[in-house]
This record gives C-alpha cells, sequence and structure tokens, in this order.
C-alpha cells in the first residue's frame, strides 16, 4: 500500500510541479513617451510602448488601451494582439489611432491580458512627434 501511496504522489507532484513553476505573475506597464507617426489634422496614429515580464515564451498576450489628453479632451484608442518572445521583460508597441497633438500629457488605462491572468496597466506622460 505505501508503494501505491508513493507512486501516486509522485504522480501528482509530477502534475504540480510545472504549474509551480510558472508561478511568477506576470508584470506590466506603459513608458511615459508616446511618440505620434502620423499627424493629420482629422486625427494621428500614436504609439505606446509596453514592457511586459514574466511570460512564457509563445504565450498569446492581448493589450486594450484608451488614453487621453485632458487639455485638449482627445482620446486615442486601440488593441493589438502579440506572442511572447524569450526576453525576461518585452517590449510591445501598440499603435492607437485618435487625434492626439504633440507636446500634450496624456493619462491613460487599459489592459494586458496573457491567458486567464488580466494585468490592469494606467500610465501618464507626454506626447511628441517622430522627427
Amino acid at each position: 500500500m505505501r508503494g501505491v501511496t508513493a507512486s501516486l504522489l509522485i504522480a501528482v507532484l509530477g502534475v504540480v510541479s510545472p504549474s509551480v513553476a510558472e508561478a511568477s505573475t506576470p508584470t506590466a506597464n506603459v513608458v511615459s513617451n508616446a511618440t505620434l507617426v502620423m499627424y493629420v489634422v482629422s486625427g494621428a496614429f500614436t504609439n505606446f510602448e509596453f514592457h511586459v515580464s514574466d511570460c512564457p515564451e509563445g504565450e498569446p498576450i492581448t493589450i486594450t488601451w484608451e488614453a487621453e489628453q485632458p487639455d485638449r479632451a482627445d482620446i486615442s484608442a486601440g488593441e493589438g494582439f502579440y506572442f511572447s518572445g524569450p526576453d525576461a521583460t518585452q517590449r510591445f508597441v501598440l499603435t492607437t489611432v485618435g487625434a492626439f497633438s504633440p507636446g500634450y500629457r496624456w493619462v491613460g488605462s487599459g489592459t494586458v491580458t496573457r491567458g486567464p491572468v488580466v494585468i490592469p496597466v494606467t500610465g501618464s506622460g507626454s506626447t511628441k512627434i517622430v522627427s
């Protein structure tokens, strides 16, 4: 009976061990400089850079983001789908669509989703234009 219990315990530990190895919680943040990549009178495409850590390689990642320029009452929003790479901290650039102007402050919030893990992200900074 002890042999059966030991075998069962080893089998259960074998199943539990991979999830214990993946126990580190992923984290995410947004860089404070947003870059306008194309600015026209009717709108703009703005790049926001996100840093995501502790995601296993090959995992799908979704970023949903909305930011505003409070001084101008303009909004820029977007969603992107990515796959994580081998680096411990990865950089993803999300291009949003809106009416941002360079030189103004922005504040934003959204989520980075990896499988069942949803990471809330907030940030603020300034906008610049690619020169």
